[in-house]
């Protein structure tokens, strides 16, 4: 009878594989689930992050791509600001008077070079011009072949008042009084270019 008591004993006091393993198993499951629950937290802040930066992005470009060429659109900051350094804007156009003399054909080539013109100057332009070009002539956009009326270089016939007949070119006397010249007379000249901003591409200054 001692002898089975005491192997029932040691049979109790003998760690029982099975329930030694779950015992681990239990143990070890809190570590596993601490584990994965900080692994989870930060998958999400760095899915949240990413959503918060892809809306950010979104909500600045898509302004600046409603304001694009496409939609007519001129920034009102550019419109302060619509001719370049040393151009002049008056009545929707930019206006550059170069000191250089050249001929006419010369004067030409010149304000192309600068995607312009030599300028188209209307009656109703002359007084501002004069009191921008002082005590000088320039060459404005303005001559006919032999015998034909006078024509601006986009083809139009002008209604300019034209004096002198001493060639088959055009400039701006001191007076702002348009003048025949021969074209191989060489003089400053006045180039014109459309100005950035229009009342009708620009955005309201408010």
């Amino acid at each position: 009878m001692e002898a089975g008591s005491k192997s029932e004993e040691e049979h109790l006091d003998t760690p029982h594989p099975h329930v030694d393993l779950e015992q681990r198993e239990a143990s070890a499951s809190p570590k596993i689930w601490k584990y994965l629950s900080f692994k989870d937290i930060l998958i999400g802040i760095l899915v949240f992050l990413v959503i918060a930066l892809t809306i950010t992005i979104i909500a600045v470009t898509a302004p600046r791509e409603a304001k694009q060429p496409g939609h007519q659109l001129v920034p009102s900051a550019l419109c302060s600001l619509p001719c370049p350094h040393h151009w002049i804007g008056y009545a929707g156009k930019c206006y550059y008077f170069s000191k250089k003399k050249r001929n006419w054909n010369s004067s030409r080539s010149y304000c192309e070079s600068h995607n312009a013109s030599l300028a188209r100057i209307e009656s109703e332009e002359q007084v501002y011009v004069k009191r921008l070009a002082g005590n000088h002539d320039f060459w404005i956009g303005l001559r006919r072949d032999p015998g034909q009326p006078w024509k601006w270089l986009n083809g139009e016939n002008s209604t300019l008042r034209i004096a002198g007949k001493g060639g088959e070119c055009v400039h701006l006397n001191n007076e702002a009084i348009a003048v025949a010249s021969g074209c191989h007379t060489e003089l400053p000249c006045i180039c014109s270019k459309p100005s950035a901003c229009t009342s009708s591409n620009c955005l309201s200054a408010s």
